[in-house]
């Protein structure tokens, strides 16, 4: 989940996690992580599971990098941090879909 998602529908967040989906840091505010810093990844993925911690009462271990980038610098930060990057292995291109 993103931060700022997190923040306008944090009974959305509680009801998916009461649901007992796993939640997993999507960033805070959805840069291009690959033109951040170490640091800048870092504080992108702990701000995020700081709010879901503060709803959830439960941090993340699972981190998934916005649009689907990562460099050495963005996979790093989040191992060191003791986050399991994931990514998707199919594309289905749902968000591209203008009907809804």
């Amino acid at each position: 989940m993103v931060g700022d998602w997190i923040e306008k529908f944090p009974e959305a967040v509680k009801k998916i996690h009461q649901a007992g989906h796993e939640i997993a840091s999507h960033s805070d505010t959805h840069p291009h992580v690959n033109n951040l810093s170490y640091e800048k990844n870092i504080e992108e993925i702990e701000k995020s599971n700081d709010k879901i911690e503060k709803i959830t009462g439960k941090r993340t271990n699972i981190y998934r990098a916005p649009y689907g980038e990562y460099n050495n610098t963005v996979i790093q930060a989040a191992q060191d941090k003791k986050y399991y990057v994931t990514q998707w292995s199919l594309d289905t291109l749902d968000y591209s879909r203008t009907n809804r």
